[in-house]
């Protein structure tokens, strides 16, 4: 699932930061949801990585999980002003 904020560039997957006492899969789901509007289980771990301090942020873990597969066509409507919808492929 790939999201474009209308915060900054480029697209991305749905992310932000894990909350006290929170689980990366809880996250992940959170953030889906927030983002998205969508209620979706994580799948599997993919992958985790690093990610260094940077401008107003501070280092932290990345935990990637599979999204699943949407139905072909199925359209998911950003909930950001300005965002354009994106659609499943």
């Amino acid at each position: 699932m790939l999201v474009d904020p209308v915060h900054k560039d480029p697209w991305e997957i749905p992310g932000g930061a894990v909350e006290w006492a929170g689980s990366p899969r809880g996250g992940a789901m959170r953030e889906v949801e927030e983002e998205l509007g969508v209620a979706r289980q994580p799948g599997r771990l993919l992958g985790i990585d690093w990610v260094g301090l940077r401008a107003g942020r501070s280092e932290g873990m990345v935990a990637v999980f599979d999204g699943g597969v949407l139905g072909a066509g199925c359209w998911v409507p950003s909930r950001s002003p300005g965002s354009a919808p994106w659609q499943a492929r």
